[in-house]
């Protein structure tokens, strides 16, 4: 198989290049999809959020910080996040390590916390279980008829064929 670089295209006299990542709706794909260019680039914009909130924190209440924080940095964090389900753990550690500096702009002092019971009373889940829950919610939402008919066409409910097995004693309602 030919990898990218190899490949010549000339449409006209124009020549196309062929790129190794693609943007797509905001989400960066490339070749083996491992998403780690696209979570370099959540990672970039976010710590760019960061600074900027920093430099405002002094300035507004806790309350208007939290918001700020959900409204501008966890939606990117959040955003098309479904796609990094199977991401390995050492891909998603870098967005997990980004997301640690969130914590500071909710302690009124600047000595040293622990950021897992600030996430914990912040009711914010961690990188993975986001994603998990994430994915988990479009499925409920999918199962009760809450959600846009593009989804619902993707999930096809499994109806037994057979009576009298064990799987079909799954479907009846607790």
């Amino acid at each position: 198989m030919p990898s990218l670089s190899n490949i010549n295209i000339k449409i006209g006299d124009a020549e196309v290049i062929p790129s190794a990542t693609i943007r797509n709706l905001g989400v960066v794909f490339d070749a083996t999809m491992n998403m780690s260019n696209h979570i370099t680039s959540i990672c970039k914009t976010v710590n760019f959020l960061l600074w900027n909130l920093s430099r405002i924190r002094r300035f507004v209440t806790e309350d208007a910080s939290s918001n700020a924080m959900r409204a501008l940095v966890l939606s990117k964090i959040d955003y098309a996040n479904a796609f990094c389900l199977d991401v390995e753990a050492k891909t998603l550690l870098s967005l997990t390590k980004t997301t640690k500096p969130c914590c500071p702009h909710y302690l009124p002092s600047s000595t040293p916390h622990s950021s897992s019971p600030l996430l914990n009373s912040l009711h914010w889940l961690p990188i993975d279980q986001r994603i998990c829950f994430k994915v988990l919610l479009y499925i409920y939402k999918t199962l009760n008829d809450l959600a846009p008919p593009y989804l619902s066409d993707c999930l096809t409910i499994r109806v037994p064929t057979r009576e009298g097995l064990r799987s079909n004693q799954d479907l009846t309602p607790l």
